[in-house]
């Protein structure tokens, strides 16, 4: 397979309309894009420009990644060079793919939509530790509780607050946000007194 991703908007109309041609119209034309446009681009030696070469850049470098120029003739892309053993994985959602360092673990998600009328990427950058709500606890409406992640693992959980008055009503939005924010800092809290300050820096910690 070819290691460029193909700029699938200034591709000839002619392959376009072929692939509608080819089964199941218009909407599998741009699914089977879509998956193609994914597998190109784990198996490429480039990175979405948005969320690459911004203010994002300073912790890319710091992870060791070596930013080159944009691709001739499509700034969607800029070529990389990545640490050794990091790679590309694709998700099962096409539009979805993973960067990964050389121990399996998550560093950035990458959004490509290889679409010929609407194309476009970003990749996000992954933190060691996150802190998220607790929406799987069957009560989350009504209680709050936020949790800091490490990759998949709950490593810690804040105390829960309450999100209903004593009538079973509940609070009003501000009580509610005051509430959530409470937990989080509780969370933000922990990670400071256990030694990882800089939790926000994405190149921190791995």
């Amino acid at each position: 397979m070819s290691k460029k991703v193909t700029n699938t908007q200034t591709q000839d109309p002619m392959i376009t309309m072929l692939e509608m041609m080819a089964g199941g119209g218009p909407s599998n034309a741009i699914e089977r894009s879509e998956a193609r446009g994914q597998q190109e681009l784990v198996v490429s030696q480039v990175l979405p420009t948005n969320g690459l070469c911004g203010r994002e850049r300073t912790a890319w470098e710091a992870m060791g990644v070596v930013i080159g120029e944009a691709v001739e003739g499509d700034d969607v892309f800029t070529n990389v060079s990545l640490p050794m053993g990091w790679k590309k994985r694709p998700t099962d959602h096409s539009m979805w793919s993973d960067l990964v360092d050389d121990k399996e673990r998550i560093r950035a998600a990458i959004f490509y939509k290889a679409a010929f009328y609407d194309r476009s990427a970003r990749i996000i950058l992954v933190t060691r530790f996150l802190i998220q709500r607790d929406y799987e606890r069957p009560d989350h409406m009504d209680v709050a509780s936020s949790m800091v992640k490490e990759g998949k693992t709950i490593i810690f959980t804040s105390s829960d607050r309450r999100m209903t008055g004593s009538d079973g009503k509940p609070l009003s939005y501000e009580e509610r946000r005051a509430a959530t924010d409470t937990c989080d800092e509780e969370c933000r809290k922990w990670l400071v007194d256990n030694g990882y300050p800089d939790f926000e820096n994405p190149a921190a910690y791995w």
